[in-house]
This record gives C-alpha cells, structure tokens and sequence, in this order.
C-alpha cells in the first residue's frame, strides 16, 4: 500500500508556513508485506545407487517426515527417509534402485517481511521533481530461517537441522530526480 500522510498544504491538516510545509508536507508512507508458509523441499540420499550423472538420488519414504513441532535443531524427521536398495541387495546390487520419496515432500520455515518506505516529493521546475526516501526492508527484523539440510543415508550428521537464516533488517536512503 501506499498512504500519503494527510499534512501539508492543501492536505486536512494543513500548514501555512512555507518553510513547516517543507518539512512536514508530502510525506508518503508505503509497505510492501511478505507472507509464506514455508518453500517445500526435497530428501536427497547421499549415496547414489543408479549412476545418474549428479542428478541426486531420492531416498525411501517410509513415513511422513513431519514432526508436530519442528525446531531449528530438528525440522523433519530424517529416520524416515532410508536407502532406496534392498536390506537383501545391499553390497551385491548397488545400482538401478530410484526411491520412492516424491520431490517436495516437506516444507520449510514460514516467512514474514514486512518492507517499509518513507518518502517526500520537492517540485523543482514544471513537472519536474526530486524524491527523497528512507527504505527499511525486513523492518521488525523477523528471523526467517533458511531450509534444513535435507540429505539423509551414511556419513550425513546434520540431517533436518537449519543452519542458516534469510537477510536481518537493512536499511537504504536514495535520492532520485525524475524529469
């Protein structure tokens, strides 16, 4: 949204004064708001039984993988995802098996941004005009995780773990001159 704030000249709250319009006239205010449920994501396998190039290997789902309350040291529950051969084959087959884990299974971290702006417009010449804008992006510095580490089989220790977060809040100042 964009909300131009009701102060200045010819505005409901009106100012007389030049130099107070100067100030305090022409403000807007502006927000841009993010809202997400979280990005899904796959299980990976990280041996790879079918010789794919490094396209990955989908591991087995034997169950959901979700946990009722996922914290940022456990996101999903990587047990469920196991190898995609055979207990049976195993060390005497090691290629052709594709799991069946669908992609996208899981989600990840909700999100919220909210983006705000504060500008004022000067006339300079005809319909000439300068703007001057503060922006604060990420403004209540919401932490918005990254996606867990989502490769399961041997060697893998972090498994369902986040180990990152999306950009904390900054803050830009701009001047522009439209003609």
């Amino acid at each position: 949204f964009v909300y131009q704030l009701p102060v200045g000249r010819g505005k409901h709250f009106a100012v007389q004064n030049r130099a107070a319009d100067l100030a305090v006239g022409g403000w807007q205010f502006s927000d841009v708001t993010s809202w997400n449920t979280g990005f899904p994501f796959t299980v990976g396998y990280s041996d790879s039984s079918i010789n794919n190039m490094g396209i990955g290997q989908l591991p087995n789902r034997i169950c959901s993988g979700k946990i009722s309350n996922p914290t940022i040291q456990q996101w999903f529950d990587p047990s469920c995802f196991v190898s995609p051969i055979p207990s049976n084959l195993v060390g005497v087959v090691d290629y052709g098996f594709i799991g069946n884990s669908p992609k996208g299974p899981l989600r990840g971290p909700h999100m919220t941004v909210f983006n705000l702006a504060l500008s004022k417009s000067f006339t300079t010449f005809k319909e000439q005009y300068a703007q001057f804008r503060i922006e604060a992006y990420n403004a209540f510095n919401n932490v918005n995780y990254g996606q867990p580490a989502s490769t399961v089989g041997p060697g893998i220790t972090n498994a369902g773990r986040i180990g990152s977060a999306r950009a904390a809040r900054y803050m830009s100042i701009g001047f522009k001159y439209y003609f």
